[in-house]
């Protein structure tokens, strides 16, 4: 995920301001670009606003269900990846959002070593 200014701007939304910095500082560790938002909202705001490379979102978003911010997403016809995280994340809901467009499911990444 390189681009000419870099390697990408990544976007976590997350509603645990803990967990989202420690991912925020893994992923700029590595040399990324990274913004958090804590709602689902205001994620859509941002990436209508602002281009982003990658959006690596908790699995239960707080205002949003999940099914609903994928379909938002494309809708709106952002043209980033979507990478979703979280704990107890069923293999049927993993396929559902596989095939809504999701490239990546990380399980439990609280150590920042999934993004790794």
């Amino acid at each position: 995920m390189s681009t000419i200014l870099g390697r990408g701007t990544v976007l976590f939304v997350d509603d645990d301001a803990e967990r989202a910095s420690r991912l925020r500082a893994a992923a700029s560790s590595l040399g990324y670009n990274c913004a958090v938002e804590h709602t689902a909202r205001t994620a859509l705001r941002r990436v209508k606003a602002r281009s982003v490379n990658v959006i690596a979102a908790i699995s239960d978003l707080p205002d949003l269900h999940m099914n609903t911010f994928l379909e938002s997403l494309s809708r709106a016809n952002v043209d980033s990846s979507v990478v979703i995280y979280g704990r107890n994340i069923s293999a049927s809901q993993a396929i559902a959002w596989m095939r809504a467009g999701v490239v990546d499911i990380l399980l439990d990444p609280d150590s920042g070593d999934a993004l790794r």
